[in-house]
């Protein structure tokens, strides 16, 4: 996952954060925080994102915070 780029990136923050909710609901807590610190790492590594792309990461960092 490291290996992504731009929106590929952000596809994979949303499906981790996505999956995190899901394991969440299930009753699976670590799982679940696994699965938004690995969505909040890989939005704060935005050195590669367009500016665009870095607004979305931070709004979607703010989602997966909340959790």
């Amino acid at each position: 996952s490291w290996e992504l780029k731009g929106a590929a990136k952000l596809t994979q923050c949303e499906t981790l954060k996505e999956k995190g909710n899901t394991v969440f609901k299930a009753g699976e807590y670590e799982r679940a925080l696994r699965r938004y610190t690995t969505a909040k790492t890989l939005a704060e590594s935005n050195h590669d994102l367009s500016d665009e792309d870095k607004a979305t990461a931070s709004a979607l960092k703010l989602t997966v915070l909340n959790k």
